[in-house]
């Protein structure tokens, strides 16, 4: 069941994506292309929370606390930050591929 999952994981078009712009080679091991996507995945994720939590005012990030760990819809996460990020979806878009920019440079310099 586990290399279904990762066999799904690792042909969905957006992981492909990813890893090929971080110029890992389609015939690298499957594990090393998890390995990657969960790295990016942690990164772009500590990303995110940093940048939301400069938009929000310190009284709420005691919420955000709770948000967080309560796996609450999407509808609930829109309705907390909207008044603070506005657009969610732009948000999230800008500051990942920001963070996707900057991983890039790093892999390329190395």
């Amino acid at each position: 069941m586990k290399d279904v999952v990762i066999n799904q994981l690792l042909q969905d078009p957006f992981a492909k994506e990813t890893l090929r712009e971080c110029g890992i080679e389609e015939n690298s091991s499957p594990a090393t292309k998890i390995m990657v996507l969960d790295k990016i995945g942690e990164i772009l994720m500590k990303r995110l929370t940093l940048e939301i939590l400069k938009k929000l005012p310190e009284k709420e990030h005691k919420k955000f606390d709770k948000l967080l760990f309560a796996g609450k819809s999407t509808d609930v996460w829109y309705d907390f930050l909207s008044p603070y990020v506005g657009d969610v979806d732009m948000f999230v878009q800008k500051v990942t591929s920001g963070q996707m920019d900057s991983i890039k440079q790093e892999l390329a310099a190395v």
